[in-house]
């Protein structure tokens, strides 16, 4: 199903998905039905079928609008201090705290990127669910691609692409870990202190001009809460989600251009 172009549809797009989101906080996302939603959202069934033609529509447009990359622009234009050091742990950092934040986030992560799930979804919302991924893995490349540029990173241009892959599936393993509950906790231990424990040794198992320190990135993590407390509804939406929907690279490199040298180091 296309997503939506006017106002007026991205405003009853939204109210559908802010329903169906709440069916999922409140029955899971296999218990709640997509009958419900329409009830739920004050809508007609033809307004529902008209933009989601079925559960796994809803899924990955939940997905879509909760993930990491739909809101991590607002977060950097929203902090242009941020140096090429800081923007290169934004995007692991940025995941962490959004499924941290959300129960029904770290739910659909799990859920809505399964090709079981999203290959039953129409063509448009899988082409754009695909594309999101993409852009998620672009933005990492771009942003140690920024930090190798500046001297930061000390790896050839060529190498960076490893930093990529190694955080990736870093972050893939330690979201998925423990988001799915079954891992007994005497395993896993506290989720933060974990997380930042491990990603600081991803890290430096690169060579920085300075290795990384759990304390470094928790001030990052301190930034992207705050930009959560006062300023992630303003990114929640289908008009925002659409932005993203119309890229496949890096889009905001105006918003750290500030920070790219004149010449190559």
């Amino acid at each position: 199903m296309q997503c939506p172009k006017s106002t007026n549809e991205q405003h009853a797009c939204t109210k559908i998905l802010d329903a169906a989101e709440q069916l999922v906080a409140e029955f899971g996302i296999v218990s709640f039905r997509f009958a419900e939603v329409a009830q739920r959202a004050n809508c007609s069934n033809y307004t529902l079928y008209k933009h989601f033609k079925s559960k796994e529509d809803l899924l990955v447009c939940l997905f879509l609008r909760n993930c990491a990359t739909t809101s991590l622009h607002g977060f950097i234009t929203s902090n242009p201090d941020l140096t090429p050091r800081q923007l290169a742990v934004c995007h692991p950092i940025f995941s962490f705290v959004a499924t941290q934040r959300s129960k029904t986030f770290r739910s659909l992560r799990l859920v809505s990127v399964n090709s079981l799930c999203w290959q039953l979804a129409s063509n448009e919302k899988e082409t754009a669910l695909r594309r999101r991924v993409d852009l998620f893995w672009n933005t990492a490349q771009f942003l140690y691609d920024n930090a190798q540029r500046f001297g930061e990173l000390k790896l050839p241009a060529s190498d960076v692409h490893q930093v990529t892959q190694s955080i990736g599936f870093f972050l893939a393993g330690i979201l998925s870990a423990y988001g799915n509950k079954a891992i007994g906790a005497h395993h896993l231990g506290d989720s933060r202190d974990r997380f930042f424990h491990f990603l600081t040794m991803q890290l430096n198992q690169f060579v920085w001009e300075t290795p990384f320190e759990v304390v470094e990135l928790q001030q990052v993590e301190q930034r992207i809460n705050k930009f959560f407390d006062n300023k992630i509804s303003n990114y929640k939406n289908c008009p925002n989600c659409n932005k993203c929907n119309e890229i496949s690279e890096f889009p905001w490199q105006a918003s750290v251009n500030i920070r790219l040298p004149t010449t190559a180091n």
